[in-house]
């Protein structure tokens, strides 16, 4: 049996919600050794954490270095934009006006289809995992919706992340910097 003791450092930031709008967020860091570490973070009852078994220095140094969108994917399962459902019927609608101004669609079809997005608001679920209406078959491409560019938003939760992360870093900042 081999035992290995670390030290662990626990920090938590308080009275931060009208400078950085956010709740207590809690930091636990701890360095194994040489270039090694890793870091809890919790905020509101989330918990983000990370590992480093080779990250030349600690884990305060690392954080200074690398950017949050490798610090977000590393963490969490985040990505910057999200689908924008909202928005599917708009785009759905940007399709049949191409492919009528294309002419690969008749007035007759454009009309169907149109009075189709406008009675159904159909999605991209809807239509990348469910029965494609006959409204609108005749649109390009819409048996592979999914190779479609579908609108997309930022994300709030990757925001939110980022924020609490620019708070860690400036806090875990090393002395010597």
């Amino acid at each position: 049996m081999q035992i290995k003791r670390t030290t662990v450092e626990k920090i938590r930031i308080e009275d931060i919600h009208a400078s950085h709008r956010l709740d207590p967020v809690e930091v636990i860091v701890e360095n194994f050794g040489e270039g090694a570490g890793k870091i809890t973070i919790s905020c509101y009852g989330e918990v983000w954490t990370g590992f480093w078994g080779s990250m030349d220095g600690t884990v305060e140094e690392f954080f200074q270095r690398v950017s949050n969108d490798y610090l977000i994917d590393k963490m969490s399962d985040y990505r910057a934009m999200e689908p924008d459902i909202d928005r599917d019927s708009e785009y759905l609608r940007s399709l049949i006006i191409k492919d009528r101004r294309a002419k690969n669609i008749t007035k007759f079809q454009a009309a169907q289809a149109w009075s189709y997005v406008d009675s159904f608001s159909p999605d991209r679920n809807t239509l990348c995992y469910g029965q494609i209406p006959e409204e609108l078959e005749f649109i390009e491409g819409i048996c592979e919706p999914w190779h479609f560019d579908w609108p997309q938003m930022p994300s709030h939760k990757y925001a939110y992340l980022e924020r609490i992360l620019n708070l860690v870093r400036e806090v875990i900042k090393p002395e010597n910097n």
